[in-house]
């Protein structure tokens, strides 16, 4: 299996214990905010700019964005070190 499959399935969880990290008020302590909790901080500030040109969600529809977007994000840059790595050993 490849490095960048490998670093986007850890970046995946990565995204998804980042909403659980965030959810417990850790989000006002920067050093958690930024590494434990990054997908889930670049996807709330995705979901919220998105909520506030489309003029409201449900409560619903924007969590179910923000948990699957939050994965996404912890995958895009799993994949992308574990990438770096791959092409760096060769």
């Amino acid at each position: 299996m490849n490095k960048w499959k490998i670093g986007a399935i850890i970046g995946a969880i990565w995204g998804l214990l980042s909403l659980i990290t965030l959810s417990g008020g850790f989000w006002l302590n920067p050093l958690m905010r930024y590494t434990f909790g990054l997908p889930t901080t670049l996807a709330f500030g995705s979901v919220d700019w998105f909520n506030a040109i489309t003029h409201g969600f449900t409560i619903a529809v924007s969590h179910t964005i923000l948990f699957l977007l939050a994965a996404h994000i912890g995958a895009l840059i799993g994949a992308g070190v574990g990438f770096v790595i791959d092409k760096c050993r060769r």
